[in-house]
This record gives C-alpha cells, sequence and structure tokens, in this order.
C-alpha cells in the first residue's frame, strides 16, 4: 500500500483515498472516502467492504436545534453494481458532533459502513450531500473495485489506526474481538510518531497444513526507487490459523519526509512468497 509522505506531513494512503470537494453556500465540503476489503473465513468464504467517509467540520453547513446547539448532516448514498444490476447500497444521514458556537470549527469525525460482496468487480458509487444546503448539487463520485478473496493465503487490505482495544460489545468497528478507531485525515503530520494499522491474513491453515509455521514480513520501502528500509523490516514466526489477525506499531518519528510503500508478504519453509 503506498505511504506518502509530504514536507513532514505522512500521508499515509493505505486504501483508495478519493477528495471531494463541493460548494455549500460559501463553504466547500471536504470530505475523503475510503474503503478495505475483508474476509470472514468461518464456514466457508463471505467478503466484505467496508467504507469510511471522513468530514471536515469546519467545511459544512450547521443549524440549531432545539436545545441551542449547532450540528451538522449529511445524506449519503452508496451504490455496487455490475453493469446496470445492483448488488448492495445503503442510504442514510450522518450528524456530526454538536458544537454551541460555529465561529472557530475545527476537527473531523469519521462514518464507517459495512457491505456484503462477493468475488468480483463492481462500480461503486457514493453521493453526498450537504442536508442543511440544498441549494447545491449532490456530489457523485464513481470508483472501480475488485472483491478477490481466493481459497489459498491472501491479505486483507491495510487500515491506519489511530487506536484500538479488545470489543466489549459488538458494533461496526469491532472485528475479530477488537474495536479499530481508523486514522482519521490521510497524513501523518510532523506530531505523530507511530503508525499504527490492521490487517488479515485468510487460509494459512487451509493451505499449509496442521501445525506448520510461517514468516509474516513487515517493512517499509520508497517509493520513488522501490528500496527497502533496512531499519523498518521486522520479521516474525506465525502458527497457521483461518484467519490471523495482525496490529503492528512502527516508530516513524525518525522516517525522513517521502514517499513509502508498506509492505506485508508471507513466506513458507522455502523462503518463498506465498502472500504479499
Amino acid at each position: 500500500e503506498k505511504i506518502r509522505q509530504m514536507k513532514k506531513l505522512l500521508a499515509f494512503c493505505f486504501l483508495a483515498f478519493i477528495a471531494l470537494q463541493v460548494k455549500a453556500q460559501q463553504k466547500n465540503i471536504n470530505s475523503y472516502i475510503s474503503y478495505g476489503t475483508f474476509n470472514i473465513t468461518e464456514e466457508g468464504s463471505t467478503p466484505y467492504l467496508e467504507t469510511y467517509i471522513t468530514f471536515d467540520c469546519s467545511s459544512l453547513v450547521y443549524t440549531m436545534d432545539q436545545d441551542g446547539q449547532y450540528e451538522a448532516s449529511i445524506n449519503v448514498t452508496v451504490l455496487f453494481k455490475q453493469g446496470e444490476s445492483i448488488k448492495n447500497y445503503d442510504k442514510y444521514s450522518v450528524t456530526g458532533p454538536k458544537v454551541s458556537d460555529t465561529t472557530n470549527l475545527e476537527g473531523f469525525f469519521m462514518d464507517v459502513q459495512r457491505y456484503s460482496l462477493a468475488n468480483g468487480e463492481y462500480q461503486m458509487e457514493v453521493t453526498i450531500e450537504d442536508a442543511n444546503n440544498k441549494t447545491e448539487r449532490p456530489l457523485k463520485v464513481s470508483e472501480t473495485i475488485v472483491i478477490d478473496f481466493p481459497e489459498n493465503i491472501c491479505f486483507s487490505s491495510i487500515i491506519a489506526l489511530e487506536d484500538y482495544k479488545p470489543s466489549t460489545t459488538e458494533s461496526v468497528n469491532s472485528k475479530n474481538g477488537y474495536d479499530l478507531i481508523p486514522m482519521i485525515m490521510p497524513y501523518y503530520p510532523e506530531s505523530i510518531n507511530r503508525l499504527t494499522f490492521y490487517a488479515e491474513i485468510y487460509n494459512t491453515k487451509k493451505t499449509l497444513g496442521e501445525n506448520e509455521k510461517y514468516l509474516l514480513n513487515t517493512y517499509l520501502k520508497t517509493f520513488e526507487s522501490n528500496t527497502l528500509i533496512n531499519n523498518y523490516y521486522f520479521t516474525k514466526r506465525m502458527n497457521v490459523k483461518d484467519t490471523e489477525v495482525v496490529i503492528n506499531t512502527i516508530d516513524i518519528s525518525n522516517l525522513p519526509s517521502g514517499n513509502y510503500y508498506l509492505v506485508l508478504e508471507a513466506r513458507n519453509r522455502n523462503n518463498e512468497i506465498i502472500a504479499y
């Protein structure tokens, strides 16, 4: 996954980020859309896609509620199409955190949704509309996505995390026993010195056999020259599982400004790459 770092602003684009802007009165709605694909391996294979939509509070139009607080509201429509056939969709509203004063709005908030999708290629269409500003046309974007989870060893997408903790209740932010808080911004400023990420590995037991082991290598490479950075290479011996959860943190305080890839790879006993 590509990692972008600009002038001490680490922009780790783990997933496909789409920056969106549309005029709302005298504001530009700033929104970042990303997505990740995952699989549930219990009793077969059940792939799904998660969307992560971040909204810039300062770019939204706020209205006062009955309690004298101000609130933003956004209408979102998500479609997954194959040709003219709609395979999954959702239409919902997102409300931002309430504020008492709209003079100096700042900060971001994220919406996370989950969609079941079989293996295949889809056209994902996202429509975003500021519900408090009907004078502007909704913003529509389209992206080709591929769901591809074969029966052999493979990885999920990588999610950049702000934090995580053990789950106490099941929610859209829960995954394999953890509550995940995705990274809201698509970049890492100088003040953030740690890169924490989540991923899953599937079918190692099915492919390699019971009681086998394999190596999981995690490393950074430069984007321009595709060169491995020795100080950011980590290896771990793993036991086979149906689904392996990978949560890791890398110290990036000394990582120079630049563009990078974050790489996960699995190798067998013969040191052959079996997933990447």
